[in-house]
C-alpha cells in the first residue's frame, strides 16, 4: 500500500502544476566566442562583452521575456584579412511554457515562442590586406524557438544543474549590405526563407541567499544554418571587391556562438 502511494504521488508531481503566482527576474554578464562563415567564401572570428536580463511570470503557465546586447570584435578572411571589425549583437526573445513539477526537486518547463536577432558588422572605411573596401551589414533573423528546460524548484535551497535544450524555426531574415560605400550604384538588400538554428546551455545555481537572490554560472552554445537568398538578387557595378559577378545575393552561411555567462537571480 505505501508503494502504491508513492508510485500515485510521484506520478501527480510529474503532472500537476503545484505553486501559485511568482515573478522572477536576471541579470548576466556575457562573454563570447563567435564564428561566421560562408562557405568557400569568407569567415569571421571574435569575442562578444555583453549584458542580458530576463523577466518571468509563473502561474502553472509561464510568460518569459528574455533581452541581450553585446558588442565586441571580429577578424575577417575572405578578400585578403582584415582585423577588429566592430560587431554588435541584439536579441530579444518572448516565451510561453508550462510548468512541471519533476518530483526530484526540478522544474520542467517546455515552451515556445518568437525571437528577433539583428547583428550589424560594420567595416566601413577600413581596408583588407588585398586592398578591397569595407562596409557596413547588418542581418535580422526572425524565428520561433522550440524548447524544455530544468530548473531547481523554486524552494530548493542547496547548489544545483540545470540545462536548456531548444530547437529553432527560422521564418525569415533580411541582409543588408551598403555595397554602394565601395562601388557605388545601389545597396545590396535580399532577404532569406530557409534555415534552422539551435542552441544549449548549462546552469549551475549557487544556493539561496539570505536574500532569497542566487548566482548562476551558466555555459552555452548556438547555432545557426541560413540558406542562400532566393529572391531580390541586387544588380550593381563591378569593383575591386566583386570582380567576378554584377549580382548580389547572400550566401549561405552557418555562425556559432560559444559563451560564458554570471548571472544575478532574484
Amino acid at each position: 500500500m505505501r508503494r502504491q502511494f508513492y508510485l500515485a504521488a510521484t506520478g501527480l508531481a510529474l503532472t500537476t502544476p503545484a505553486w501559485g503566482v511568482t515573478t522572477e527576474s536576471e541579470f548576466g554578464l556575457t562573454f563570447s566566442q563567435t564564428y561566421y562563415v560562408e562557405p568557400d567564401i569568407m569567415e569571421q572570428r571574435g569575442q562578444l562583452f555583453g549584458v542580458n536580463g530576463t523577466f518571468a511570470q509563473r502561474q502553472n503557465a509561464a510568460v518569459i521575456l528574455e533581452v541581450e546586447y553585446s558588442a565586441g570584435w571580429v577578424d575577417y578572411k575572405g578578400s585578403g584579412t582584415m582585423e577588429n571589425i566592430p560587431d554588435t549583437l541584439f536579441e530579444t526573445r518572448v516565451l510561453l511554457g508550462k510548468d512541471w513539477l519533476a518530483g526530484n526537486g526540478y522544474r520542467v518547463t517546455p515552451y515556445l515562442g518568437l525571437g528577433y536577432r539583428f547583428l550589424t558588422d560594420d567595416s566601413t572605411g577600413m581596408v583588407s590586406s588585398d586592398g578591397s573596401g569595407g562596409y557596413r551589414r547588418e542581418q535580422s533573423y526572425v524565428y520561433s524557438p522550440i524548447g524544455i528546460a530544468f530548473t531547481p524548484a523554486p524552494w530548493h535551497t542547496g547548489w544545483r544543474l540545470g540545462a536548456t535544450m531548444e530547437y529553432d524555426h527560422f521564418w525569415y531574415g533580411n541582409n543588408l549590405s551598403t555595397i554602394s560605400a565601395v562601388c557605388g550604384g545601389t545597396d545590396s538588400y535580399v532577404s532569406q526563407d530557409e534555415g534552422e538554428g539551435a542552441r544549449v546551455s548549462l546552469r549551475l545555481y549557487s544556493p539561496r541567499l539570505p536574500n532569497r537572490g542566487r548566482v548562476i554560472f551558466e555555459t552555452f552554445y548556438r547555432y545557426w544554418s541560413i540558406a542562400d537568398s532566393t529572391s531580390n538578387l541586387v544588380y550593381a557595378p563591378r569593383c575591386h571587391s566583386n570582380p567576378s559577378s554584377e549580382y548580389y545575393y547572400e550566401p549561405h552561411n552557418q555562425s556559432e556562438q560559444f559563451g560564458l555567462r554570471l548571472i544575478w537571480r532574484s
